[in-house]
């Protein structure tokens, strides 16, 4: 099994463990009847909102884990792990509710003072969801240092190198990127620009010969080697 798939199946089983904790936890514990009457006590009061408050720890870790690194990561798990124990064990063996519990509750029904109360089979469901939830981070655990991490995506690397070569700008573009960009100077500057040798100044200088127009001292022009003449 590639590790994303390994990682998806865990986060999966997470999810739905954290799905039937829930649901359970506020289904109903302990049924309890009466002359003519019934009502149920649910998870949540039966333990006093424990079942409700261990529901809730799951779906916090897997946001949690989501963007942590493996040693992150596998913490996330040992919490989750413990959350899942604590699940099973409080699902094998749910408290007993109060008898201000069951009165409070059959009050809205029936005014009768006898009753007598049952475990239902929603506490069973809360221990194979602990059971689920255990599972599911224990692999965690063990192969999250396997997985790759989500927040790698976002490290700078290297800047990338231009290339005078036409076939990696066209190859750059395909990619979506602008190949006239080059990496970044060390004063924070893009240089997008080529470098391009220094250009020499255009001589002002005739050609050796020609004394049209010559203005160098010491040397006559056409009109002064004319001037004196008839």
């Amino acid at each position: 099994m590639t590790p994303g798939r390994e990682r998806a199946l865990s986060w999966l089983g997470i999810l739905v463990a954290s799905g039937l904790l829930l649901v359970s936890a506020s289904q109903a514990w302990v049924a309890v009847t009466a002359s003519g009457a019934a009502t149920s006590l649910s998870g949540t009061d039966v333990t006093g909102g424990l079942s409700q408050a261990l529901a809730v720890v799951p779906p916090l870790g897997l946001l949690l884990a989501l963007t942590l690194r493996a040693r992150g990561r596998q913490l996330v798990g040992v919490l989750l792990v413990l959350v899942g124990l604590g699940a099973v064990l409080l699902g094998l063996r749910p408290p007993a509710p109060s008898p201000t519990q069951v009165e409070a509750a059959l009050s809205a029904v029936s005014l009768a003072e006898d009753w007598q109360t049952s475990v239902t089979s929603w506490p069973r469901v809360f221990a194979l969801a602990g059971a689920l939830l255990v599972v599911a981070a224990v692999v965690v655990v063990r192969r999250a240092p396997r997985w790759p991490s989500r927040a790698s995506r976002y490290e700078v690397g290297d800047p990338p190198v231009r290339s005078d070569d036409p076939a990696d700008a066209w190859r750059a573009l395909d990619r979506g990127e602008d190949p006239t960009v080059g990496p970044a100077a060390p004063d924070g500057s893009a240089d997008d620009e080529v470098a391009r040798p220094p250009q020499d100044p255009i001589s002002r200088r005739p050609p050796e010969g020609d004394t049209m127009g010559s203005d160098e001292p010491g040397e006559p022009g056409p009109d002064e080697r004319t001037e004196g003449r008839p």
